[in-house]
């Protein structure tokens, strides 16, 4: 059971995988199996711990000893632990992943025939064992919510669960938002990637299962129910205003803008009404977190490289109407964290 099988210390790795690992604890060791378990391709793991509790690294680096192991002395979220990976890759070509994924045998083969093609983005179709769903990639509403693709359409970013890049788009690109630690740093930098020109798609022969929800708990709608974390729920609401800052054309966020306030207005009501007085504190902090941050999420915006046409092409991959408000309007609230 030793990554060796894989990648050799000799070789240069064709792919090299990121895996950001939170408490992640038989889900770590299947998604390292899952790798090694890979057909035709040279791969280098990469394993970035945002300091685990749960001991989850240990059995891991004992049994997939080739596995690159690195301790970080914080938790820097998705975000910063990726970016952390990809500065020490070898490889041409970049696999992110949850360690809550598990690959196929030909996923990282064809993720890496895509990118070879010219991808700026490829993704694999994911079973999201949480929802029980097939999933093709994400559009986003016109509120800037996650809309998932139960069918092949043209995605506007792909999962950060499993997401390949080139490398060298990846740096340049300035890689994902430290700022957002998690939820939303896979669509903003998928979406600086569309507008830079490069395709984003997700590949029908690449196949995974995301388990779901393993490091932040919440985020999911099951039978009706809908599963909510006071940090998920706020971190969402804030990098969704973020993203729409960073990547939106300016008609779109005259619409978006405003909705978005109404919407984390109406929020912070329900909160204080469902006694979870935390959650409308998060969203305020947010709302202020946007603000102070503006200035740079507006430098941001205007340094961004943008193609020639790749504005209008984005906008084939919006969902119209409010399909993340109207989903999660129509579902029963569980909180899945303490009450604060």
């Amino acid at each position: 059971h030793d990554v060796r099988a894989t990648v050799t210390a000799q070789s240069a790795p064709a792919l090299s995988v990121i895996i950001v690992n939170y408490n992640g604890g038989e889900g770590l060791l299947e998604c390292l199996q899952s790798l090694v378990d890979q057909r035709n391709v040279a791969l280098e793991v990469i394993v970035v711990d945002n300091c685990s509790t749960d001991g989850s690294v240990a059995p891991a680096q004992s049994r997939f000893r080739s596995a690159h192991f690195v301790m970080s002395e914080e938790n820097d979220g998705y975000s910063g632990a990726g970016n952390r990976g990809a500065a020490i890759a070898r490889a041409e070509f970049l696999l992110f992943l949850n360690m809550d994924i598990v690959l196929e045998p030909d996923c990282c083969s064809e993720l890496l025939a895509a990118l070879e093609s010219g991808a700026g983005v490829a993704g694999p179709v994911l079973f999201v064992e949480a929802s029980q769903r097939v999933e093709y990639g994400c559009q986003v509403d016109l509120l800037g919510f996650p809309v998932e693709l139960l069918s092949p359409l043209p995605p506007l970013f792909v999962p950060g669960a499993a997401l390949a890049t080139p490398r060298r788009l990846f740096l340049r690109l300035g890689g994902f938002d430290v700022r957002y630690f998690i939820i939303h740093e896979d669509t903003e930098y998928c979406w600086r990637v569309l507008l830079s020109g490069a395709p984003v798609s997700v590949i029908d022969g690449a196949r995974a299962t995301h388990k779901g929800g393993k490091s932040a708990p919440g985020g999911y709608v099951r039978d009706g129910v809908a599963e909510i974390s006071v940090s998920r729920v706020a971190l969402r609401e804030r990098n969704t205003i973020a993203t729409m800052l960073s990547c939106a054309p300016g008609w779109w966020l005259a619409l978006a803008l405003p909705g978005l306030a109404v919407w984390n207005a109406g929020l912070m009501a329900a909160s204080v009404v469902m006694r979870r007085p935390a959650l409308a504190v998060a969203l305020l902090q947010g709302l202020g977190w946007n603000a102070r941050e503006f200035r740079a999420t507006m430098r941001k915006r205007r340094s961004m490289p943008v193609a020639a046409g790749r504005s209008a092409a984005v906008a084939g991959r919006i969902h119209p109407g409010v399909y993340g408000l109207t989903k999660m309007l129509g579902a029963r609230p569980r909180f899945v964290d303490r009450p604060s």
